[in-house]
């Protein structure tokens, strides 16, 4: 552009944030559910249960960040029981991270997988803290293939 074009004003070029963070993406196990704007325990099970309808019968769905339970009327995580409505065929792990503490929870049949490996609950609701939430991410990582890191990247 000349500066004819512009009539004597001044251009001044603005940020632009250009990066990406295909890492990230490529690192979340499961089928991810995007929370970041639901509004009520009965907002994420309809969520969960609309991804859990394109989803293999078995395979993980999950929420890990990318949302605040601030938003949330009821200001907490949802019950194994909740996230076993909105997807009884599926194992369902949520985890939050922040200010050096995580905090997750999970459904029936991820409960049950995760304590397979090790992955301790804090209580029969399915709500995971600290470095259970982070082993219970882990667990779920390692068993990742290329295939799914494309797909994660893809979706």
């Amino acid at each position: 552009m000349c500066s004819s074009d512009l009539q004597g004003r001044r251009v001044i070029p603005g940020m632009i944030d250009t990066h990406s963070h295909p890492s990230y993406f490529t690192a979340r196990p499961g089928y991810f559910v995007p929370l970041d704007d639901a509004t009520s325990i009965a907002d994420v099970q309809a969520r969960v249960r609309a991804r859990a309808a394109g989803v293999p019968a078995g395979q993980w769905i999950t929420a890990l960040g990318g949302f605040n339970l601030t938003h949330i009327k009821e200001n907490r995580m949802p019950t194994a029981a909740e996230l076993d409505a909105a997807a009884p065929a599926h194992p369902v792990l949520f985890v939050l991270g922040g200010f050096g503490r995580d905090t997750g929870a999970a459904n029936s049949l991820g409960q049950k997988w995760l304590a397979e490996q090790g992955v301790k609950f804090d209580n029969e609701q399915g709500a995971v803290t600290d470095a259970a939430a982070r082993a219970a991410i882990n667990a779920l990582r390692v068993r990742m293939t290329f295939d799914d890191q494309k797909r994660q990247l893809a979706d």
